[in-house]
């Protein structure tokens, strides 16, 4: 059971690595919240971890500093480490006015850090008990898949799926994303041009005369990239989920013709 509590402000930290998680107030987001903190003073307890770190509610905890509020309401939890990435991240979901980007932003990372989480706990100290999610949320393990990761972020699994491929092909462009200057769809866009672009080019063998069935081969896979990308932009106008199939495809069939070339 979660325990209430009146703490001084100057008592809890924040870990920066979770505050990660969870965009920033902007700016204009902030100075309303200092305005409405001035009038109406702090009406929601923050949760914090019961070694003082604060789970939800550092803007609030920041204004008090500011404005000399010396205390605070508090919700104290008993956490272990996965736990409370996983209560930070459901927490910021369900209260933050995200987009489906940031929020697909925080679920990934979250997951990465929970992984991390896990896999130094095994390396320190073997398998450990204690790393379960239990009470506070989804948990987010290994393993987890692309709609289930889609399902707890609350985006659609089309969303999710080109989050992941930005994040893993060009971080740069990723965080353009979740930013929102560049959309997810958009993303996908970029990154199917460029492997286009750095497709190889198949050359006729010029060592010796070839077959008829050698050059249909030839002719087929030099081809391939054209009509592959005729059937993308026509379906990508009709059909969503078919045209996530056939990314999925064209990056595997890729990978292939990149290795076996």
């Amino acid at each position: 059971m979660n325990e209430f509590s009146t703490i001084p402000v100057e008592e809890l930290k924040e870990d920066k690595i979770l505050s990660q998680l969870v965009p920033e107030m902007t700016v204009a987001e902030y100075e309303r919240f200092i305005d409405s903190v001035k009038t109406s003073g702090i009406n929601t307890p923050i949760h914090i971890n019961n070694d003082m770190t604060i789970l939800d509610g550092r803007h609030r905890v920041k204004a008090c500093k500011e404005l000399g509020i010396r205390e605070i309401d508090c919700l104290v939890h008993n956490f272990n480490k996965t736990q409370t990435v996983n209560f930070v991240r459901d927490t910021a979901i369900e209260r933050r006015n995200l987009t489906p980007a940031q929020r697909a932003d925080i679920v990934l990372k979250s997951s990465d850090l929970v992984e991390s989480i896990e896999a130094k706990a095994r390396e320190n100290q073997g398998k450990r008990k204690d790393l379960t999610s239990g009470p506070a949320g989804h948990d987010i393990e290994k393993g987890k898949t692309r709609k289930q990761l889609a399902d707890i972020a609350g985006v659609g699994e089309g969303t999710m799926q080109r989050m992941m491929r930005a994040k893993k092909e060009d971080e740069e462009l990723y965080e353009k994303v979740v930013k929102g200057e560049v959309s997810p769809w958009k993303s996908e866009t970029i990154l199917i041009e460029r492997k286009k672009s750095n497709v190889k080019k198949v050359d006729f063998p010029k060592s010796r005369p070839i077959s008829e069935d050698e050059r249909k081969l030839f002719m087929a896979i030099d081809n391939m990239d054209l009509n592959f990308n005729q059937i993308i932009y026509y379906v990508k106008t009709n059909q969503e989920k078919l045209y996530e199939a056939i990314c999925d495809t064209y990056d595997k069939r890729y990978d292939f013709w990149v290795t076996v070339l």
